[in-house]
């Protein structure tokens, strides 16, 4: 080869040098983005569970009254405890009385066995 080919080969060579270096520093030389910068601190977290599904009581009790009757008045809410004897609502008897009778006739029966014990 002869000597003025190897100097536009070599002048080529550093004319694509000079361009791929130029599109590198380009490519790298961003603007610098600044960030907000925040001091450290101490503070509690306060967490929230949120659970959904369904209560199932330990113990369910079903009331029913010996005789037939419209609920006149509850005296007791859902979530108050109740013992033995105590009065919970207030029935008014329709015009069949006969399970009123008998109710109070089971009363007698079972206050008279319980005084000849």
């Amino acid at each position: 080869m002869n000597k003025t080919v190897k100097i536009i080969l070599g002048l080529v060579a550093a004319i694509l040098l000079i361009i791929v270096l130029k599109y590198f520093m380009d490519s790298n030389s961003k603007a610098v983005e600044d960030f907000k910068v925040e001091e450290p601190f101490y503070t509690t977290i306060n967490t929230k569970a949120v659970a959904t599904g369904k209560l199932n009581p330990e113990e369910e009790v079903e009331l029913k009254p010996q005789i037939s009757g419209i609920v006149d008045e509850i005296f007791v809410d859902e979530v108050d405890v109740v013992n033995k004897g105590d009065l919970i609502a207030s029935i008014r008897v329709g015009r069949n009385n006969e399970p009123l009778m008998q109710a109070h006739s089971r009363i007698k029966t079972a206050q008279l066995a319980v005084d000849n014990a």
